[in-house]
């Protein structure tokens, strides 16, 4: 049920997933730049 109906994935979401396991590291422009976008929740 939850993620019968989830929006498309972010186009940073591989980059950002990486840089949440710790697997790379980027600088902090680009670390600001990922973040940049809607803030979407799976659950509301």
């Amino acid at each position: 049920m939850v993620t019968e109906n989830l929006p498309p994935q972010p186009n940073a979401y591989h980059e950002i997933r990486e840089t949440n396991m710790g697997k790379t590291n980027p600088e902090d422009e680009k670390q600001r730049e990922m973040e940049i976008g809607p803030n979407r929740c799976a659950v509301r």
